[in-house]
């Protein structure tokens, strides 16, 4: 059997496990991230820092927000969180602003920006 007959075979072995992996880590990153909009603990983030992310949705860019997040009865910690902005509202977030936030009650590093401020939560925002 020569390399290229079994690669022939390896392949599409090979890319057949890949896509189901993808599809079952894909429906648990979807079921973490609902979980933190459904049952995530209400707090307030206080912004220390601002940088722009790589994506882009439509007019919208992704700005990476990094947070001071203070949940009540808890010490205050930093996280990171990700949204996309348009230009008008981006330049609302800057350093000492302070925005709702919900924090996963399982995993507190998973912090997003609460969705009724009126910006796009971006789904890299959410650590795997």
């Amino acid at each position: 059997m020569s390399i290229k007959q079994i690669w022939m075979i390896v392949g599409p072995v090979l890319l057949l496990a890949f896509f189901i992996w993808a599809v079952r880590d894909f429906g648990k990153f979807n079921a973490k991230r609902e979980r933190v909009f459904r049952e995530g603990l209400r707090g307030e983030g206080t912004i220390v820092g601002v940088a722009d992310g790589l994506a882009r949705r439509g007019y919208d860019r992704e700005v990476v927000l990094t947070l001071d997040v203070a949940l009540p009865g808890r010490p205050v910690f930093r996280a990171e969180a990700r949204v996309f902005a348009g230009q008008v509202k981006a330049r609302e977030l800057v350093a000492g602003a302070r925005l709702p936030v919900l924090v996963d009650p399982v995993d507190g590093s998973r912090v997003v920006v609460d969705p009724a401020t009126g910006l796009a939560t971006s789904d890299l925002s959410l650590p795997r």
